[in-house]
């Protein structure tokens, strides 16, 4: 028999195309295309890292173009659009730092398929439009990005161009508007809607607010960690009624989801794939509701189920979990680092006290480990952080500093926090 494990469980990418596999977010789902569907209003999508933020955009962005599909999955009538939505999709990469970038990129061809150059050919193929654009602001729009694939060159060739104006963050802003009007003469029954995924590594955010306060042609869906939503927020004060009631909070998987999940692949292959309850309560427990640990156990399991058994039925148990657990930690390169440090912040010492001291006074919420190392005293401290902490620091993982009865550091990152938790179990 030929299980394509692959096929059926889904840790390394955010689920597109696969909606059959996509689980729970259903009230989300259509609360956002409700509010995406109101005039005026544009969304948030935000919440921890790896909670399955851009799975779920993924599912908006098509739900919004009329693809059905889930609502036949979800056994519910469809949501009536207003308008005929057309979606485009940038995702903000480290090399990105501004809400120009982002509009740069839009003008650009993507991997994806989704920017404004994939979307709307006829916008970039029209000679009029391009020789409009050129006399108003000098750029030639093919030059900048439609015959360019690398961003980095792309952003070099629309500064070049535009040396001679007064103001070239305006120019962008701008000729992001001449698109969307051009779009808008071209089909004006569409309503553009653009979607923004990773906001949080976006350094200037401010301009954020204004760019949905000032848009007029177009609605947003940004998608990123609450932190980033704060800061979006109070760029402006006046968005809030673009944003009205739309920012939604996702949190993990529930128990029903995770199951779903599971009960998923068994259906597809009756009395030939069994997972254990007993199992299904491991990842319900281990994954504090993160859809990748989720996915990672049940493909690890699986795995290891074909691999040790002759003939089907497959059965995935309790007791597969410690192989799971030791190959799961095998591929997170450093992972004894996270135990480490909260050992030693767990501890009494003077680097304690001083790393403590550090994350208490910073001016981030989020505390990045250089920053920490940067302000240590001593030089042997800083060698002691560099032995124990070194991937860590590659890593720029974060921490938080909380005080409630007493002090308390944790990571920020879920995953990093599940793996800690599991090494601390090995490890006892």
């Amino acid at each position: 028999m030929n299980i394509d494990v692959d096929s059926l469980f889904f840790p390394a990418q955010a689920i597109k195309s696969e909606k059959s596999f996509f689980a729970g977010r259903k009230t989300l789902l259509q609360d956002a295309v409700k509010a995406v569907n109101t005039p005026g209003v544009s969304v948030v999508l935000y919440g921890e890292r790896g909670i399955g933020k851009t799975s779920a955009a993924w599912q908006l962005y098509d739900l919004l173009q009329g693809d059905k599909t889930l609502y036949k999955l979800w056994n519910t009538k469809p949501i009536e659009l207003r308008y005929k939505f057309k979606c485009v999709w940038v995702k903000c990469r480290e090399y990105m730092s501004s809400t120009e970038d982002i509009l740069l990129k839009l003008l650009m061809p993507s991997s994806e398929r989704s920017t404004f150059y994939d979307v709307f050919p006829n916008v970039f193929n029209n000679d009029r439009f391009l020789e409009s654009i050129k006399l108003k602001f000098k750029i030639d729009l093919k030059v900048v990005g439609a015959e360019v694939e690398n961003f980095e060159k792309a952003k070099d060739n629309f500064y070049e161009q535009a040396k001679t104006l007064l103001d070239k963050k305006v120019a962008i802003h701008s000729i992001f508007e001449e698109v969307l009007l051009e779009i808008k003469r071209q089909d004006p029954e569409s309503e553009v809607i653009i979607f923004v995924d990773e906001i949080d590594r976006i350094q200037e955010k401010k301009g954020l607010g204004s760019l949905i306060k000032d848009t007029d042609h177009a609605k947003f869906v940004f998608i990123g960690i609450a932190e980033s939503l704060n800061s979006l927020i109070a760029d402006h004060k006046s968005i809030a009624r673009k944003l009205g009631t739309s920012a939604f909070n996702m949190d993990g998987l529930t128990e029903s989801d995770i199951r779903w999940i599971f009960t998923k692949v068994q259906h597809m292959f009756p009395n030939k794939i069994i997972f254990t309850e007993e199992f299904i309560l491991q990842v319900i427990e281990k994954s504090g509701g993160y859809p990748y640990p989720v996915q990672i156990f049940g493909h690890l399991g699986l795995t290891h189920a074909l691999e040790t058994t002759l003939n089907p039925p497959y059965k995935v148990t309790k007791d597969h979990f410690g192989f799971i657990v030791k190959k799961f930690l095998s591929f997170q390169e450093g992972y004894e680092e996270y135990s480490n440090l909260l050992n030693i912040l767990n501890g009494d010492s003077t680097f304690k006290r001083e790393v403590l001291h550090i994350i208490a006074s910073s001016p981030y919420k989020w505390t990045p480990f250089n920053y920490i190392k940067d302000g240590l005293s001593s030089r042997g401290l800083r060698r002691f952080f560099d032995t124990n902490i070194n991937n860590l620091v590659e890593k720029d993982t974060i921490l938080k500093y909380k005080q409630d009865d007493k002090q308390q550091v944790r990571f920020t990152d879920p995953i990093a926090r599940i793996i800690s938790m599991l090494h601390k179990q090995e490890a006892g």
